[in-house]
């Protein structure tokens, strides 16, 4: 695993920051493509037993399962497959045991499995996870105290407003300490002016709290290629936004598509919608070959058919907390 986790989220924080407007040439667009597709192989296969006809007669059952599929990951998975269950947990921001999973793996000795529990904190915007982000504001990792400063911002919190004064004004650099651990893919994204213009266009500039979020982001890093810069794999993510009968047609069939990366988008999107199509479709989901799409339709079905009640969508994301950072950790 290439460090795709801190690449993802710092480069993330950087261009929600600073929106890119470089235009690009047909040539750049086409060596940049063909540069990523020669980073790394695609998530590898695992398949599982198929199951997910039996589930689909037994809600009750479905969601016992998503909940222990994601929750067994959590406790002996690989740090490749944990930045992938943290994709998903970020979309259950209000849930209790997605809160317990996501605060343990920021306690991870990995520090992309740290750094991916930080930004996904952000992307829930639960402000239950206030107290955790202040006390990994005192991170060694800089990448980890500029994810922990930028992801209590988004929940209202400027806590870590020298942090991202620091950043603003250089004093806090992309390079100062990074680098020198070996992440030389955050140098070259961060100076690589195509590579600059097609995560601002086709992410929106803000890959880790824009309409696309982390999941797509990080999956893009994770396995580079072509097809993670998809149009059809942003749409995914627009369409998710108006949950109508058509959309949802759209995306129960290319949560079938050949494209792992459109079949996540199509499975996170899935989350806002209702309706047993939607359910027996991410059940399908459940026994998708690669992990990363399992876990995603996992996440949405617990959303579909456990939604947060408007109070419990509240209280998550008005909670206030005064608990000051107790322990420093490296």
């Amino acid at each position: 695993m290439k460090n795709f986790a801190q690449t993802v989220i710092f480069s993330a924080i950087l261009l929600s920051a600073v929106p890119v407007v470089q235009a690009q040439s047909d040539s750049s667009s086409n060596n940049n493509q063909a540069a990523q597709a020669s980073q790394g192989s695609d998530e590898p296969d695992q398949p599982v037993t198929a199951h997910s006809d039996q589930l689909k007669s037994n809600q009750g059952d479905a969601l016992t399962t998503a909940w222990q599929m994601l929750q067994s990951t959590s406790q002996a998975s690989k740090p490749r497959e944990h930045v992938s269950l943290l994709v998903a947990l970020g979309t259950l921001g209000g849930y209790k045991q997605a809160e317990e999973m996501i605060t343990s793996a920021m306690k991870d000795n990995n520090l992309d499995v740290k750094l991916a529990a930080v930004a996904s904190a952000g992307t829930t915007e639960d402000h239950a996870f206030i107290p955790a982000l202040r006390i990994a504001m005192e991170y060694q990792a800089p990448e980890v105290v500029v994810t922990a400063a930028a992801s209590l911002w988004k929940m209202g919190d400027h806590t870590g407003m020298n942090v991202l004064q620091g950043v603003l004004t250089g004093q806090m650099k992309a390079t100062s300490g990074m680098l020198k651990s070996g992440m030389h893919t955050v140098n070259r994204d961060l100076h690589d002016p195509s590579t600059m213009a097609t995560m601002g266009a086709e992410e929106g500039a803000s890959m880790l709290f824009g309409p696309v979020g982390i999941a797509l982001a990080a999956v893009k890093f994770a396995h580079p290629g072509p097809s993670a810069n998809s149009p059809r794999v942003i749409a995914a993510g627009l369409l998710a936004s108006d949950p109508n009968e058509s959309n949802q047609k759209a995306l129960i069939q290319t949560l079938r598509d050949k494209d792992p990366f459109l079949r996540l988008a199509s499975a996170k999107a899935l989350g806002k919608f209702h309706g047993k199509d939607v359910t027996d479709a991410l059940v399908d989901g459940f026994d998708d070959p690669k992990p990363s799409v399992r876990y995603m339709s996992a996440a949405s079905y617990i959303r579909v058919t456990t939604p947060l009640t408007p109070e419990e969508v509240h209280q998550t994301t008005h909670k206030t907390s005064k608990k000051k950072p107790v322990a420093k950790q490296n």
